[in-house]
This record gives C-alpha cells, structure tokens and sequence, in this order.
C-alpha cells in the first residue's frame, strides 16, 4: 500500500510526484493535514486520486479549503480521527494594483462559477440540501468529526487519545482560517464600494450626456424634433447626432 502524506499547503511549491505516479489498481491512503491554498492544484490532485480504485482518506488535523476537497472524492473511504476537523468555504482572490469596475465583476463572475463547481463536488456527499450546503459554505464553517460524520462528509471516526492529535494541530492553520474570513469581508467590501462607484459614474455620465444633447437643440432649433428623437436611441452623444 502507498502512504502520501498531505502536511503543507496547497500551492505551486507543492511537490505533486507522489500523486501523478500513482497507479490505479495500487491501494492509496491519504493523511491530510492542510489549510488548504490553491483551488486549481487541490482539484488537480482531486482528479488524480479519482482513478485510484482503492483510496483512503485520512484527516490527521484539519482539511480546509482546497484540502477538503478530498474528503469529497467519490471513490475514497473516508477516515477523520475524533478531533480532526473540516473547514469549508467558498473560493476567494486576493487582488493587488488597480482595478476597473469591469474587472471587478469580472472576477466576481468568475469566482461564482468556481463555487458552482465546488458545490458540485460537495453535494454528492452531502446528507443535506444545496442550499443548506451553500448556506454552510457562505458562512464559513468548521466541522467537528462527529458533525462531519453526521453530514456525510466522512465514512468513518477514529477514536484518539484525548488532546494527544491536537498538539500536532498547528497554530498557522487556526491563523488560516481567520485570515480566509478577513479576506472574504475585505473583498466582499471592495466589491460594493466599487459596484456603487460605477453606479454613480454611470448616472453622471448620462445626466452629462442629456444636457450635451438639450445644448444641441438650442443650437439647433429647427432640428429640435430629431435631435429629441435622437435623444433616447441607443445612448447617443450630442456629438453622434
């Protein structure tokens, strides 16, 4: 049986060898202990785990974000030792330079689609609804074991000596999660400020333009009625007419 240790976080750096050497008729057990990271890599690995015909799951300490979606591989028995936990959210971006009203829903487009499919994944699992599930992501949630067990998340609880699994349970990973929410209520902030300054551009813009156009007409009296006429067709400038 080949033994994959998953104690780091989800990024570039990752050295991923282990899992795209895997072969599929070779049994595979996973210990997680990740705060997660990237969202591509984690379902990259997700899909590569996905052919391995005899896969286990082990939660040693905590499967957050990107982590967790292993917990959710369909062809995986799934073990979480008594306190292990599962942490899930929705996907996030950190953003840095300026950035256009149109990026910025962009963006929020996008990360939209990359819920969808995490909900997918999710969902297969779940003993629960979509939008209960949704709901959970939304605010952010940490799962006991047991809680885990009782949603379908896992298949399976390890009893540990009490307190002995949380020594190893690090620091960073609890500092993890609070950045993750941090950066969620800044983004989400952002965003509205930027959608509400877009707004007003857009009003001010359009008020500019309509004066421009009542201008014209008292430069142009004899064409006032196509000139006014012009005045609401397809956002013309007093400049187009």
């Amino acid at each position: 049986m080949k033994k994959i240790f998953l104690y780091d976080e989800i990024g570039p750096y990752l050295n991923l060898s282990d899992f795209q050497q895997l072969a599929e008729e070779e049994p595979v057990t996973v210990f997680v202990n990740s705060p997660g990271g990237d969202l591509s890599i984690g379902l990259s690995i997700f899909n590569l785990l996905s052919r391995v015909k005899d896969l286990t799951i082990c939660i040693d300490g905590i499967a957050a974000s990107a982590a967790s979606l292993l917990a959710f591989l369909p062809n995986a028995k799934v073990k979480m030792n008594s306190n292990s936990f599962l942490f899930l959210h929705l996907p996030s971006v950190e953003m840095c330079g300026a950035k256009r009203a149109d990026d910025l829903l962009r963006i929020a487009s996008e990360l939209e689609k990359m819920g969808g499919s995490i909900l997918d994944i999710y969902i297969q699992k779940a003993k629960c609804s979509r939008e209960e599930l949704e709901k959970m992501l939304e605010a952010e949630t940490l799962l006991t074991a047991q809680e885990s067990l009782e949603l379908g998340f896992c298949d399976d609880i390890i009893e540990t000596a009490s307190g002995a699994q949380m020594k190893n349970f690090s620091a960073r990973f609890v500092a993890k999660i609070d950045e993750l929410k941090k950066k969620k209520n800044e983004s989400e902030a952002v965003l509205q400020s930027t959608r509400q300054q877009a707004f007003a551009d857009g009003v001010k813009a359009e008020r500019q333009r309509l004066q421009e156009i009542d201008e014209l007409v008292s430069g142009f009296p004899e064409f006032a009625d196509v000139i006014r006429k012009e005045k609401f067709s397809d956002g013309k400038t007093a400049g187009d007419i």
